[in-house]
């Protein structure tokens, strides 16, 4: 089980129109003060955590990578993590009102209170994103679907992705789905409908030091579209954005 599988469900609860009150605090007790810069909305982490009930019975324990500050992980993860530093380890007591409320979810029940020990091992590189022309409205978030046109690919190489030239229709991408590169998620944070922007992304946020894997549904050979270890470039129009109802996904 992975931080994120577990804890993106409540993610959502959490941000709804029953918000916490703000007498609700994490605790945090830092046991290694890491270096360098404090995280940032919108930077990739990786963390190893142990999660723990509040009599020690431990519900999880794993590596896991995330956008931090977007809404990927509960509220008590995000406001416990703040100021955090590479390399830092800390500790976490969260209510349930910044964690899972009432809900019952396997291994935790309602009304827990989490404890988390949590080591920062990396924060990514940022994103690049530019402007190209201007949107309006509210901006895309984390667990919204976004009706997009993507032309890409390889840094100053292959142009890979064409989904105009595939359809004349958007393509719909949920803005952080597993199988999307990490990277591209986190550069449409924020976009607007009507909006066009470039993404620069790299490689420990795209396809790694792997690639394209030795060989994909359309029998492509390994680093015949992307070689391993590639920065990738992007163009998105976004057409049009179904805001995620945190209503809707209570039960999930």
């Amino acid at each position: 089980m992975t931080l994120t599988a577990l804890l993106l469900p409540l993610a959502l609860i959490a941000q709804g129109p029953t918000a916490p009150p703000t007498q609700d605090k994490v605790l945090k007790k830092d046991d290694v003060v890491g270096t360098g810069p404090a995280v940032q909305a919108g930077d990739i982490l990786t963390i190893d955590y142990i999660g723990k009930l509040k009599d020690g019975t431990t519900f999880d324990t794993s590596t896991s990578t995330f956008m931090y500050g977007v809404g990927q992980v509960i509220k008590g993860m995000d406001l416990g993590i703040a100021g955090m530093k590479e390399g830092g380890k800390r500790e976490l007591t969260i209510p349930p009102s910044l964690g899972y409320g009432d809900q019952s979810i396997p291994k935790i029940p309602s009304n827990s209170t989490l404890r988390f020990t949590i080591t920062l091992k990396k924060i990514e590189p940022k994103v690049q994103t530019a402007v190209i022309t201007k949107g309006a409205g509210d901006g895309a978030k984390f667990g919204d679907t976004v009706f997009i046109f993507i032309v890409g690919g390889v840094k100053g190489g292959n142009q890979v992705f064409d989904s105009k030239a595939q359809s004349k229709d958007p393509v719909a991408v949920g803005v952080g789905e597993s199988h999307l590169p990490i990277g591209l998620s986190a550069g449409m944070i924020g976009m607007e409908e009507g909006e066009t922007r470039h993404i620069l992304i790299p490689p420990s946020l795209a396809y790694k030091d792997k690639g394209i894997p030795p060989t994909d549904q359309d029998g492509h050979k390994a680093g015949s579209i992307v070689p391993p270890n590639s920065w990738m470039e992007f163009t998105i129009q976004l057409v049009k954005i179904e805001h995620h109802d945190p209503k809707q996904t209570a039960g999930q």
